[in-house]
């Protein structure tokens, strides 16, 4: 189970995602991604992984597509950390 909520305030547009980043939920993130990036072009879009317990491959694709276009991404945890950090080395190549 992914639940997304959307927030936009101020500058910003945050999406909030709770729960697995595993198929066939990733779709649904996509989804939500590609609305965002078209109804908060001008906004600074941050992702909020806070509270997501699993993330599979395809989920971590869907990330670094995000974090290759300009998203920031705000996690704790320890394993969600190391995945973050993956991602942006790999943003980096």
């Amino acid at each position: 189970m992914l639940k997304i909520t959307t927030i936009k305030k101020d500058q910003r547009c945050r999406l909030v995602l709770e729960g697995e980043i595993v198929s066939p939920w990733v779709a649904e993130l996509q989804k939500a991604w590609n609305e965002v990036r078209v109804s908060a072009a001008n906004l600074k879009l941050i992702v909020d992984l806070k509270s997501v317990i699993t993330i599979s491959q395809e989920g971590q694709d869907v990330l670094h597509d995000m974090m290759s276009n300009g998203v920031r991404v705000v996690c704790c945890g320890v394993l969600n950390k190391y995945v973050i950090q993956q991602l942006a080395r790999r943003k980096a190549l």
